[in-house]
């Protein structure tokens, strides 16, 4: 199975047009403290199944780079070094945690899962709708970002 080495995530080898989106990027600790905590499950746990949007490949179905270009993508070998993490010689190419929420936010609008409408009708105080609320703020502050880092460079302070 392709990424995949005696059911432990194995990072491929990546360009800057095949780089580690999704999840997988978001568990690459960043210099500004952000991202998710869950390292150990995700590189060096076994698994029966490749995380979603793992690796992000020019021309696949759900290619966010028509809309995002190559802002947010940088060389994440020296972050996965220093967690351990084996991979090839040479950079790594992934998303910054901002891309990483913008690939996963256009990958789903052009997959087709759109969240529910947030009327008046919705269940503000609900679990679930504290969730979508959540997830539509975070995710509209990560496509803001990108679309700074896009007109104001991949250099520009956020």
């Amino acid at each position: 199975m392709t990424g995949m080495e005696e059911g432990v995530l194995e990072i491929p080898q990546t360009s800057p047009t095949r780089y580690i989106s999704g999840i997988v990027a978001l568990n690459i600790p960043s210099e500004r403290g952000t991202g998710d905590w869950h390292e150990t499950s995700i590189f060096f746990t076994s698994r029966v199944r490749m995380p979603r949007s793992f690796i992000i490949e020019r021309g696949q179905p759900f290619d966010p780079s028509d809309f995002l270009g190559s802002v947010g993508i940088y060389d994440a070998a020296a972050a996965l070094d220093s967690m351990g993490v084996k991979h090839p010689e040479g950079p790594v190419y992934a998303a910054s945690h901002a891309r990483a929420i913008a690939d996963l936010v256009i990958a789903s609008v052009l997959r087709g899962e759109m969240l529910p409408p947030m009327g008046r009708n919705t269940k503000r105080h609900s679990p679930s709708g504290c969730r979508d609320i959540l997830w539509i703020r975070t995710s509209s502050r990560a496509v803001s970002q990108t679309a700074y880092l896009t007109k104001h460079g991949p250099t520009a302070q956020l």
